[in-house]
């Protein structure tokens, strides 16, 4: 399994070689997406910059778990927006950050069974 959404190779790798606690992981992860859906939803609807940096933080851990680069990044965006107290950029990082994550979780669906 390669793509660009992650490297599973080096997730596999961190886990020890099992692909069966793997494909337990992802699909737990999986199993998450519709609540990491909502918050983004309170998020962008608040812009509270306090509560999204919390929120961004706990993404870019467990993204940096999965070694989905492209979702770290933009976590880490989030972040730094937060940060800044820079909500529209904050709100644009949000939703590319949405973006990262059902393209995420599309690649989970198409290649963990």
């Amino acid at each position: 399994m390669t793509d660009d959404v992650i490297d599973y190779q080096k997730f596999l790798t961190n886990l020890g070689g099992s692909e069966e606690v793997a494909k337990a992981i992802l699909h737990d992860f999986l199993l998450g997406m519709p609540d990491i859906d909502k918050k983004i939803a309170t998020l962008l609807e608040s812009l509270d910059v306090s509560e999204t940096a919390k929120f961004a933080h706990k993404i870019r851990g467990t993204t940096s778990n999965f070694c989905a680069a492209g979702a770290i990044s933009c976590a880490k965006k989030v972040s730094e927006h937060a940060a800044k107290g820079q909500q529209e950029q904050m709100r644009d990082a949000l939703i590319a950050l949405k973006s990262e994550l059902d393209h995420f979780g599309l690649w989970i669906l198409n290649n963990v069974r």
